[in-house]
């Protein structure tokens, strides 16, 4: 018997943390199957995507700034930056404050290709909450505000799911 800590938590039922899991891995394909929709009609990938989402939201921003954010290293954010300067979408620049670093900013195509994904996704989240009661909505964002929180925090202090060496298989 795996013994508990002190938290009430710890005391959610194994049914409903099944289903809970159930649940998130049929979101997770649902959203996988989304950003691959989203992103065949944009001509880009979902990483792609993302980076310019990111920048469009954060402004003026350093590739480390961008690594931290989406926690990557640096070489593998590298490649996206590289492949959205080669198509005009990012432009370049040498970080004034500091030389060893270089800033990325959206170029004026690449605030147009921000519009049209924003315009597309809008459209598409729009239908899908469509089918929402109106008096939810606000439920439904605060709920998966605190899930992604969560999610990341977890993540954070474990750094993997398999912090017990009791339960993990090797």
């Amino acid at each position: 018997m795996i013994e508990h800590d002190e938290n009430p938590r710890d005391e959610i039922p194994d049914t409903f943390i099944n289903n809970f899991r159930k649940y998130l891995r049929k979101l997770e394909r649902e959203i996988s199957g989304q950003l691959k929709d989203e992103t065949v009609c944009c001509d880009i990938s979902a990483v792609q995507c993302h980076t310019l989402l990111e920048i469009a939201e954060m402004g003026t921003v350093t590739v480390s700034q961008l690594a931290l954010h989406f926690d990557l290293d640096r070489s593998t954010l590298s490649r996206t930056i590289e492949k959205l300067l080669s198509m005009n979408l990012i432009t370049r620049q040498e970080n004034p404050e500091d030389r060893r670093f270089s800033n990325v900013s959206l170029t004026t195509d690449g605030i147009k290709e921000v519009e049209r994904i924003n315009l597309l996704c809008n459209r598409h989240y729009r239908k899908l909450l469509s089918n929402i009661p109106v008096e939810r909505l606000g439920g439904l964002i605060e709920s998966v505000i605190m899930l992604a929180e969560s999610m990341e925090k977890v993540r954070n202090e474990e750094k993997s799911c398999c912090t017990d060496e009791n339960i993990c298989i090797k």
